[in-house]
């Protein structure tokens, strides 16, 4: 009897070694699948990097020396050929910023600008197609080569502080166009809490009934659409959520240039975000009578905004806002 109990006993311990065997030999394959599987700049910061490395034995990747396209003749009406879009390319990193009005622009402008001059020695490469002197190139070519990211924002949220933008710019005479259907909506410096609603809700009006056509306003995805195709400017594009945004840009930075610059620390400082971003709470930016929260506003506004930018949160796979009434057919896979 001991006999049977020992062999079922050292049977159940070679089954028992065979399972662990089995479960690290997949997951060592899953985790090469994920690594093999990603996009084509590492975007892990390393650790540690090897002091007596050797450049010469280091093969970079090739987008480390790519180029930028040149410039496409710009059509007679740019924004009927191509979509509405800003972009900021760092040569010798092979990465592409895709600028998302309101969605930290400024902020992430100013940091790409410091770390591409630091890392490579070289400034950034800028593309438009929002005036007809604008540089232009095919979105399309641009992220079929570089790794082109961007970053998404609450739409609700991000529309209150396009609101201020738009507002802050006709109050102080930047825009001229469509100054009728602004002049209505002014509001003096010290305007009640009930005209700044008011005028919340009429310049949301103007929007719900193409008004008004302005970048900062636009749906987030109709910068990342091809207007002729309807389809996305490239299938690999990095999206992230711009509240992410200090954790994210740091690391895909910094792995961009340990692939590119493998002997050389990640240059990229802390102390950057503070001098690149513009804060709301900027006197000499900030107006007001312009500044709403959600607290300030009734429901029914609120479901107004949500609704308007449905295809956002469907698209971009974004929490739902609470006001959001109605289900999504589609998403951002």
């Amino acid at each position: 009897m001991w006999k049977d109990g020992f062999s079922n006993g050292r049977t159940a311990l070679l089954a028992a070694w065979i399972t662990i065997i089995v479960i690290f030999f997949v997951s060592f394959l899953v985790n090469d699948r994920r690594n093999t599987s990603s996009a084509h700049i590492n975007l892990d910061i390393s650790k540690s990097l090897n002091t007596t490395c050797d450049p010469k034995t280091k093969k970079l990747p090739s987008y480390c020396s790519l180029r930028p396209p040149p410039p496409i003749p710009v059509a007679s009406e740019p924004q009927a050929e191509l979509s509405l879009y800003e972009i900021r390319i760092c040569n010798g990193l092979g990465i592409a910023y895709i600028h998302i009005f309101k969605n930290g622009g400024t902020t992430i402008n100013g940091l790409l600008k410091k770390f591409c001059k630091v890392s490579t020695g070289k400034k950034l490469t800028g593309f438009a197609s929002y005036n007809r002197d604008s540089r232009v190139a095919s979105l399309e070519d641009i992220c079929s080569q570089y790794l082109c990211f961007t970053f998404w924002r609450d739409p609700v949220n991000r529309y209150f502080s396009s609101y201020h933008e738009v507002m802050r710019r006709y109050d102080r005479g930047i825009y001229k166009m469509n100054k009728e259907s602004i002049q209505q909506i002014l509001l003096p410096g010290n305007a009640t809490m009930t005209q700044k609603v008011a005028s919340f809700e009429k310049f949301l009006n103007l929007v719900e009934n193409s008004k008004l056509n302005d970048p900062h306003i636009r749906l987030q995805k109709n910068y990342l659409i091809n207007p002729k195709s309807g389809n996305t400017v490239y299938p690999g594009l990095a999206v992230f959520e711009l509240r992410r945004l200090f954790s994210v840009l740091p690391t895909l930075l910094c792995g961009a240039h340990d692939r590119c610059h493998p002997c050389t620390p990640c240059p990229y400082d802390d102390e950057w975000e503070g001098t690149s971003s513009r804060s709301r709470d900027d006197e000499k930016y900030r107006l007001e009578q312009y500044l709403l929260e959600e607290d300030d506003v009734g429901s029914h506004i609120l479901t107004r905004v949500a609704s308007f930018y449905r295809e956002d949160y469907c698209y971009f796979g974004i929490p739902r806002h609470p006001e959001l009434k109605g289900e999504c057919n589609d998403g951002l896979d």
